[in-house]
């Protein structure tokens, strides 16, 4: 890209960031990373409006708020007062992707959090984050970040003893050589 084509891109995710200022952060980084991608002049063929800024914002919405549900395509369509099939190319034109694979990724993004904060099991995580069974939530799990949720715990797990003993080494070292120093003074 150019110097202005860079320039033209943060200029307008900025202005899609004071629109959306009450948006998931999430959803703001998916539509930014989508539109970067793109050439400019596919996203000023779009012709966005604060009408379809608002029909996006409540997709997002509702999707962020239902998530944990089955969803099909009719509820979502008929929460923004369109038919299935414009709701689905809307939602496409507007960030880039459909909106079952945003649905998807914000189901992963959730359950990475449950992962992180929580100490329920799995097979829990993957029904409260939406998906129907463990071993489909494991399937995309992997597919999106390239590791099975359990491998993701316990690498956030021995992350967190590196960081542990790192801290008493450190710790250790501190005492040992401020020990050394006075012993050194002393004589």
């Amino acid at each position: 890209r150019t110097p202005s084509a860079v320039f033209y891109s943060f200029q307008r995710i900025t202005h899609l960031k004071a629109r959306f200022r009450y948006m998931d952060l999430f959803s703001l980084w998916i539509i930014a990373w989508r539109f970067l991608r793109q050439d400019e002049s596919t996203f000023n063929k779009r012709g966005d409006t604060s009408a379809a800024n608002s029909r996006l914002k409540e997709i997002f919405h509702y999707l962020q708020a239902h998530y944990s549900q089955k969803i099909t395509l009719r509820e979502i369509s008929d929460a923004v007062c369109l038919c299935p099939e414009e709701c689905e190319r809307f939602f496409k034109r507007m960030t880039g992707i459909t909106i079952f694979q945003y649905l998807l990724e914000y189901r992963i993004k959730k359950s990475q959090e449950l992962l992180n904060n929580s100490r329920l099991s799995i097979a829990e995580i993957a029904q409260s984050s939406g998906f129907t069974t463990q071993r489909y939530y494991s399937s995309c799990f992997k597919r999106l970040t390239g590791c099975t949720p359990g491998a993701y715990r316990k690498r956030k797990i021995s992350l967190i003893t590196f960081f542990k003993e790192l801290l008493l080494l450190e710790t250790s070292l501190t005492v040992f050589s401020s020990d050394s120093f006075h012993t050194q003074h002393k004589r």
